[in-house]
């Protein structure tokens, strides 16, 4: 298993202000009928020990992802600008970032089991 922390940026902040939206990460379990990936929800705890006191910076949420899995992962890197990729973890824990066009690969040639 590997954990993977994820920080709240602008969490509390007045919409104008903040132009990210929340972190995500989800499991990538397969590809729909209209060619997009099938995602679920991964759960996961949120810790404010490095909170400032309005709570716009260091609000992380982690998430616990299990090898062979590919993730879908959203990340905000500051008030403006958010991170978008997927995230392959092997069986030895090695994270691999791949293009959507690698996650087609590895679903459609059986790499990864679909659920």
């Amino acid at each position: 298993m590997k954990l993977i922390k994820l920080e709240r940026i602008g969490n509390g902040a007045p919409y104008s202000f903040c132009k990210v939206h929340a972190p995500y990460c989800r499991q990538v379990i397969g590809i729909a009928k209209n060619g997009f990936p099938m995602t679920k929800n991964m759960e996961f705890k949120r810790d404010y020990n490095e909170s400032n006191s309005v709570g716009t910076r260091g609000v992380f949420d982690w998430y616990i992802l299990r090898e062979g899995g590919i993730y879908e992962i959203y990340s905000p890197q500051n008030f403006k600008k958010a991170r978008h990729y997927y995230l392959f973890i092997s069986h030895d824990g090695k994270e691999k970032e791949m293009d959507l066009e690698e996650v087609y690969k590895c679903l459609s040639t059986g790499l990864v089991p679909m659920y």
